[in-house]
């Protein structure tokens, strides 16, 4: 292949005319070197065109992402506001439960200080009680007659009994 010229025409060509005609020689390494240029040229120009696309479509992409992205970040502060709702109602029920508790609790105390006061008295009443009971005894030890009108009345009392459990039994039948 001998090329050894190459013919550079300039705007004048187009229209015909002669006088701006440029011839330049090429040596066939230059002429080899330049295609080899311009194929390298070519290669990179292919190459900025498919990382372009790249670009372009991951640009178009990060829309779609960053919404995603802000829907999880919604999401997750939505969970967050209902399990901060959820302890907000679990710890006010537990200072209403304490506030039940408390009020029970002091019911309770006064009911027991209530209970020991009637225990109390009903203990100092038996302490009495038995001191008057021993205090009759001792006067009944002390004077043997007894009373004949109120061992009548107990030596009846058994006849009286049987009397009224008939009137039981017979008013339950009716």
């Amino acid at each position: 292949m001998d090329v050894g010229k190459a013919n550079m025409l300039g705007d004048n060509a187009t229209n015909g005319t002669d006088s701006g005609t440029i011839e330049t020689t090429l040596s066939v390494g230059e002429f080899q070197r330049l295609q080899e240029q311009l194929l390298e040229l070519r290669n990179r120009n292919y190459e900025l065109i498919e990382e372009n696309k790249r670009q372009q479509n991951y640009i178009n992409v990060l829309p779609s992402k960053s919404n995603d992205t802000l829907n999880f970040a919604s999401k997750l502060i939505g969970r967050k506001k209902d399990k901060d709702a959820a302890n907000d109602r679990l710890e006010q029920e537990v200072l209403v439960l304490r506030s039940k508790l408390s009020t029970q609790e002091e019911e309770f105390r006064l009911q027991q200080s209530t209970l020991l006061s009637e225990l109390n008295k009903v203990i100092s009443q038996c302490e009495n009680l038995e001191k008057q009971l021993k205090e009759k005894e001792n006067e009944q030890k002390s004077s043997p007659t007894k009373d004949s009108s109120n061992v009548e009345v107990i030596k009846g009392c058994p006849d009286r009994n049987d009397d009224l459990r008939k009137e039981i039994c017979h008013l339950k039948g009716i």
